[in-house]
């Protein structure tokens, strides 16, 4: 049994450290990380480091969708996303000056078609009765049902998964 995270609205993120950072000028990385990001993803990173078993889902489009699946393999964290044409987003965090100064750009995300939630939604059903523990967390993209997260939650339950919040 292992614990299936979902992330609707999953991200790359860019990380780079600057030493002066400054509002203006140009400034040279000393430091760049790019990794998958988002709520659930989080949490499935957090999971794997404690040797807890994990799978993450949750809805993926586009060349940065392609990147945040390959970035999951790499950290062995197994996945089985929905897939859109609609690119997935872009997050840009800039640490300057010894962590003094922090600057996050986040992009909003994709407008997620209906049907994507529907196929997601028998995906976590799927999940739930192997598995009985489904984490949802992170930001929705724009757009989605103001009852998104109530509609997974209760397919997850009916399914058998236990109620995390």
């Amino acid at each position: 049994m292992m614990i299936v995270t979902v992330t609707l609205n999953p991200i790359l993120e860019r990380n780079y450290q600057i030493e002066r950072f400054s509002l203006t000028g140009v400034h040279e990385v000393s430091h760049c990380v790019t990794g998958p990001a988002g709520g659930g993803i989080s949490v499935s990173r957090i999971l794997r480091r404690l040797e807890v078993p994990t799978q993450a889902t949750g809805i993926l489009g586009g060349h940065l969708g392609r990147l945040i699946e390959a970035g999951l393999n790499k950290e062995e964290i197994p996945s089985d996303f929905v897939w859109i044409r609609a690119e997935s987003r872009l997050g840009t965090l800039v640490v300057g000056d010894g962590g003094k100064i922090h600057t996050r750009i986040i992009e909003q995300g994709p407008r997620t078609p209906r049907g994507a939630y529907d196929r997601l939604n028998s995906k976590i059903e799927a999940l739930a009765v192997e598995n009985h523990w489904v984490v949802l967390a992170g930001t929705p993209p724009p757009g989605a049902p103001a009852a998104i997260y109530a509609r997974l939650i209760r397919s997850a339950q009916e399914a058998g998964g236990q109620r995390c919040s």
